[in-house]
């Protein structure tokens, strides 16, 4: 709630995320106290929009109903599900019934949706000729807590000048593409490699893992700071992505990075920069080579592209000339 302080306390409303499995679970399948927090206040208030910021999937099993009474913009995070590796089939079965089907369902009946991918706004374009589609930068997940967190990650204390991949870990991110080149290439084990997020490790590890360390947990908007600027160069060898926030954080630390060559990172526009490389990930001898080239080069500060690519003043006027179409 910190994020939001600036917000007038008279104007915001929070609803609490349950704690318990069993509440998170009714919440998503049929969110009551957020759909009676809605239709509260379109009794007392006026409306002309709602905007939903990220794609709110608990809203499936109301979005139909409500979008009758109010012109809602839809955020669209994934239009096309992503390639993952399951390891149970509960859990794909999970991913299907809370994830995929209600993300189908309320793209399928929105007649308003925004997305902050240009390939992505294409592939709607051409899939959805009769919806409204919008493109909107995506913003920066710096936050407070971020940008002057000062608590150490443990697990690193005393490691630096690391290759880091941040993120959550499922297959289509391209992790087993980083550590298996990190382990196979002397010329980059020499440099410790961080793999640092939650999520199941989905690929085999090698018994004679070489100077790699895996914070396999939820990193705290507190810990982002030191985990960055202890960091060498940041690595995204994603596989395929529509849209993403982590730009922005290794942006906003002035990281170097080397990106995947998939159409998001193109269009961002971070190749642009001086410190950031588009890489070919599928090429192993180019890859490591790119990675060696960020870590011993002098130059390369990227806080240029964050301050640019992230400008709340450039957001604020795309999408104020969005809700003007409405």
């Amino acid at each position: 709630m910190r994020d939001f302080a600036d917000f007038p306390a008279d104007r915001v409303l929070f609803i609490h995320y349950p704690t318990s499995k069993i509440k998170r679970l009714l919440f998503r399948i049929y969110p009551a106290q957020l759909i009676r927090a809605v239709n509260h206040l379109m009794q007392n208030e006026q409306f002309d929009l709602i905007h939903t910021l990220t794609g709110e999937l608990v809203l499936a099993s109301c979005f139909t109903r409500l979008s009758k009474k109010i012109k809602i913009l839809h955020t669209i995070h994934d239009a096309i599900h992503h390639d993952t590796k399951y390891l149970s089939v509960k859990q794909a079965l999970k991913d299907l019934i809370l994830v995929d089907y209600p993300n189908k369902y309320i793209i399928k009946h929105a007649d308003n949706i925004l997305t902050n991918s240009k390939s992505q706004l294409s592939y709607l374009h051409d899939l959805y000729p009769r919806k409204h589609c919008f493109y909107c930068p995506f913003p920066s997940l710096i936050n407070p807590d971020i940008e002057h967190g000062s608590k150490q990650v443990p697990e690193l204390i005393g490691v630096n000048n690391y290759i880091l991949f941040f993120g959550n870990l499922q297959l289509y991110k391209g992790v087993h593409l980083l550590y298996d080149l990190h382990h196979d290439d002397a010329r980059l084990n020499c440099y410790p490699l961080v793999i640092a997020g939650a999520g199941n490790i989905y690929f085999s590890r090698n018994q004679d893992e070489k100077n790699t360390f895996f914070v396999n947990r939820f990193i705290r908007d507190d810990e982002i700071r030191d985990l960055f600027i202890n960091a060498a160069v940041v690595v995204y060898p994603y596989i395929s992505a529509t849209q993403t926030g982590v730009l922005s954080v290794a942006s906003y630390f002035g990281k170097k990075m080397v990106l995947s060559n998939i159409p998001f990172f193109r269009d961002s526009g971070a190749g642009d920069y001086s410190g950031v490389k588009i890489a070919d990930v599928s090429d192993a001898d180019e890859f490591a080579a790119d990675i060696i080239n960020a870590i011993t080069s002098e130059e390369g500060n990227t806080f240029e592209f964050y301050r640019k690519a992230y400008s709340k003043s450039s957001i604020k006027k795309q999408i104020s000339e969005i809700y003007n179409e409405f």
